[in-house]
C-alpha cells in the first residue's frame, strides 16, 4: 500500500465511498461487527449517524484499486470556492508543510462574496535557523509557498496567507480549532492587510502598479473601456467565456507576459487574481519558459514508426479509402467547382459519422491533399497507440475538448498558417440524430485569427450509412455538397466594428445557415443586422443575471 493510505478496512469490517466526486472523494462509511451501536440516549444522534447499520464517519476519502483507504480530512472542514469547486484542507496541509521554517499550519477557508478562499495561518520556526532574521524567515516560507502554488490548480492554491506567533487553538485531542483560526485571521484581514510581511494577500496585489498594463489588456478584450475596469472587476460581470480567455491569454503573452498556469485561466475571478498568476518576463526568458514547457510536454514511451513504413502505409491507405469512398459507398459530389484554388481555407462540415473526414477529403480533390482535420485528443489521442496511428498514417491534428482550448487553437492555427488547408465540425461531436445543432464560435475564431475564409459543405448519408455507436455499415449513398466560399474580406465585412466575440458567434451562425440552404437546396437570406441586434440585448440580460456566476467553458469545435 502506498505510504499515504490509512491502509485496508480490517477482516469483518466493510468500508466505501458514499457521494464521490469525479476523483472517486466521499464521505467514508463503515459497517462491521466493531461499530457502536449508537448514542446512549440519544436517538437524534445515533439516526444522523448510522443508517443501515452504515456508520457516516464524517471523514473524506477515496478508496484505490486494492481497498486501501485514503483520508482527506473532515466533511464540515470542506472549503467550496466561489466556482463550486471543492477543496480539502488536510491535503492542502500535506502539500504546503513541507519545510523545515514551518512548525505548523492551518488551511481554512475564509469567507468571500459568494463562496470561500484558501487561506493558511502558519507558525513559523525561528529557531530552525538561528542566522536569519525573522523578516528573512517569512521571506522563505512566502518562496516556498509560490513554488508548492506554481504546481497546484489555481483553486487549490492559498490565497491568503498570515503569520501567527503563537500555538494555533487546538481542541483537548490536539486537533486545530480551524473555527477560531477563521475568526483570527479575519481580525488580522482588517488590521494587518496592508502592512509589509502580511504574506501572500491579494490586497498586496492590488498595489501593484505593475498591474495597470493588465487593464488595459482586459479593457481591450473585453471592448470596454479602461475606466470600467478596475482591480476587483470581475471577468464573469465583463461577459468572458471561452474564447474571450483565448484571448487574453494570447493578448498578455504577446504583451510580454507569462501566465504560470495558462490552463487553469478561467478559474481567475478578477483582476486581483489574474495579477497574482501573470508574470512580466523579457523575450529571452519568456522564450526560455516556452521551451522548457515544449521539453517537459514530450513522451518518452511513445511507438516509433519509421519514415519507410510511413511513407508506403500512407500511399497504400490513400488508395484504399478512395476505393471505398467510390465503390463501396458510392460517393457523390455536388458543386465542387466552388472549391478555390491558390488559397488556403477552413472547410466547415455538419458532423454525424466516422465517414465525414474521409468523404469530405474526397470531394475536394487535390485540395483534400493539404487538409488536416481537427479531432477530439480525448478521444483519438487518448494512447499512444492511436497517437502512433494519428500522427503517423492520417492528417488529424489533436484539440481539446475542455481544458487547455488556448493550446489546442494555437496548435491549429499554427497549421493555417502555414499554408494548410483545416477541416473543422463546429457542432463539436456527431450528431446523435442526424440533426444539425449549434455551431461553436471557435470556427469564427479561427477564420478570424488566421485570415482565410471559410468552405461549407454538407455532408449527407453518412447518418445513415454508419451513425455514432455502430460498428457496421447500415448503407452505401453518401455525398458531399460544396457550398459557396466565404471569403476572409466577407466575413471581416461582416463582424467589422463587432466585439470579437459577438463576431465569432455571427460567423458560426451565418456558416450553419449556409449549410442549412445546402441541406436543404434552398437559398434564405441571412438576417446579421437583426442578429447582431439580439445577441447584445441577450449578453447585457446575461450579464445583469449573472454577475458573480462565471460562464462555463464552451466545448472546443472537434468531432468524436
Amino acid at each position: 500500500l502506498n505510504a499515504a493510505s490509512v491502509g485496508r478496512a480490517l477482516p469483518g469490517v466493510e468500508i466505501k465511498i458514499m457521494d464521490a466526486d469525479a476523483s472517486g472523494i466521499g464521505e467514508v462509511v463503515a459497517r462491521g461487527a466493531n461499530v457502536m451501536l449508537g448514542y446512549y440516549n440519544n436517538e437524534d444522534a445515533t439516526k444522523s449517524v448510522l443508517v443501515n447499520r452504515w456508520l457516516y464517519t464524517g471523514d473524506l476519502g477515496r478508496l484505490d484499486d486494492d481497498g486501501g483507504l485514503y483520508l482527506v480530512g473532515r466533511s464540515k472542514d470542506i472549503i467550496v470556492d466561489s466556482n463550486g469547486k471543492n477543496v480539502y484542507p488536510d491535503e492542502i496541509e500535506d502539500l504546503y508543510s513541507n519545510t523545515l521554517y514551518i512548525k505548523e499550519l492551518s488551511i481554512v477557508g475564509l469567507p468571500d462574496e459568494v463562496g470561500e478562499k484558501v487561506a493558511c495561518m502558519v507558525v513559523p520556526d525561528y529557531d530552525y535557523d538561528i542566522a536569519l532574521a525573522r523578516t528573512e524567515v517569512k521571506h522563505k516560507i512566502e518562496e516556498h509557498f509560490k513554488d508548492i502554488s506554481s504546481a497546484l490548480p489555481f483553486y487549490k492554491r492559498v490565497k491568503v496567507l498570515h503569520f501567527w506567533d503563537g500555538e494555533l487553538p487546538r481542541t483537548a485531542t490536539r486537533k486545530v480549532k480551524r473555527r477560531e483560526v477563521v475568526a483570527a485571521m479575519q481580525v488580522l484581514e482588517q488590521s494587518m492587510c496592508n502592512l509589509p510581511g502580511a504574506g501572500l494577500n491579494e490586497e498586496r496585489t492590488a498595489k501593484d502598479p505593475n498591474a495597470n498594463w493588465l487593464i488595459d489588456i482586459v479593457a481591450t478584450v473585453a471592448n470596454r473601456s479602461r475606466a470600467e475596469i478596475k482591480l476587483d472587476t470581475r471577468l464573469s460581470d465583463l461577459g468572458f467565456d471561452s474564447l474571450m480567455y483565448v484571448e487574453l491569454a494570447s493578448a498578455i503573452e504577446g504583451a510580454g507576459g507569462t501566465l504560470k498556469s495558462p490552463d487553469t485561466l478561467t478559474e481567475v475571478r478578477d483582476l486581483r487574481e489574474l495579477a497574482s498568476v501573470v508574470a512580466r518576463q523579457t523575450g529571452a526568458e519568456h522564450e526560455r519558459v516556452e521551451q522548457h514547457r515544449a521539453e517537459e510536454s514530450k513522451t518518452e514511451d511513445e511507438i516509433y514508426i519509421p519514415s519507410l513504413v510511413r511513407t508506403f502505409g500512407n500511399k497504400g491507405l490513400d488508395v484504399l479509402q478512395r476505393a471505398f469512398y467510390e465503390r463501396i459507398l458510392k460517393m457523390k459530389c455536388e458543386g465542387c467547382t466552388n472549391v478555390p484554388v491558390h488559397t488556403n481555407f477552413i472547410v466547415a462540415a455538419n458532423h454525424a459519422s466516422h465517414l465525414d473526414t474521409g468523404l469530405i477529403k474526397m470531394a475536394l480533390g487535390e485540395a483534400g491533399k493539404d487538409m488536416v482535420a481537427l479531432a477530439a485528443a480525448d478521444y483519438f489521442f487518448d494512447n499512444k497507440y492511436k497517437r502512433a496511428y494519428m500522427y503517423n498514417f492520417t492528417s488529424t491534428v489533436p484539440m481539446e475538448r475542455s481544458g487547455s482550448l488556448r493550446k489546442s487553437l494555437r496548435h491549429a492555427l499554427s497549421f493555417l498558417e502555414r499554408g494548410y488547408n483545416a477541416l473543422i465540425f463546429p457542432e463539436g461531436t456527431r450528431s446523435l440524430t442526424g440533426e444539425l445543432a449549434d455551431f461553436k464560435p471557435v470556427l469564427g475564431f479561427l477564420a478570424l485569427t488566421a485570415g482565410v475564409g471559410i468552405l461549407p459543405i454538407y455532408v449527407y448519408g453518412t447518418y445513415e450509412a454508419l451513425p455514432k455507436g455502430s460498428n457496421m455499415l447500415h448503407g452505401r449513398d453518401v455525398g458531399a455538397r460544396v457550398g459557396r466560399f466565404l471569403s476572409a474580406a466577407e466575413l471581416e465585412a461582416m463582424t467589422k466594428g463587432m466585439p470579437k466575440s459577438e463576431g465569432y458567434r455571427l460567423i458560426a451562425a451565418f456558416v450553419r445557415h449556409e449549410i442549412e440552404n445546402l441541406r436543404d437546396g434552398t437559398r434564405h437570406a441571412f438576417d446579421a443586422t437583426s442578429l447582431r441586434r439580439r445577441w447584445r440585448a441577450e449578453r447585457r440580460a446575461h450579464i445583469n443575471e449573472n454577475a458573480h456566476t462565471q460562464p462555463a467553458d464552451e466545448m472546443a469545435a472537434t468531432g468524436d
